[in-house]
């Protein structure tokens, strides 16, 4: 993985926790909204889900699309 997509994705982890953090405090300060620990977690999710597709896409290691046969010449 190169030097850029590893600072990528670490902007993104940093960024992503600043936001985990945030939603949690939020919702701690105003209960009326939801349970603070649910709303962390489901942010928690969602971004390592998008870590996770980074990573993925970084990396050879992802699914090549697959194969297409050539057009019947007169088809």
């Amino acid at each position: 993985m190169s030097t850029l997509a590893l600072l990528v994705l670490l902007l993104l982890v940093l960024v992503g926790a600043l936001v985990v953090g945030g939603l949690a405090y939020l919702v701690h300060r105003h209960p009326a909204l939801l349970g603070p620990v649910s709303v962390a977690v489901a942010a928690a999710g969602v971004l390592a889900a998008l870590v996770v597709g980074a990573a993925q896409a970084g990396t050879s290691e992802a699914v090549p699309a697959p194969a297409t046969t050539p057009a019947r010449p007169g088809g």
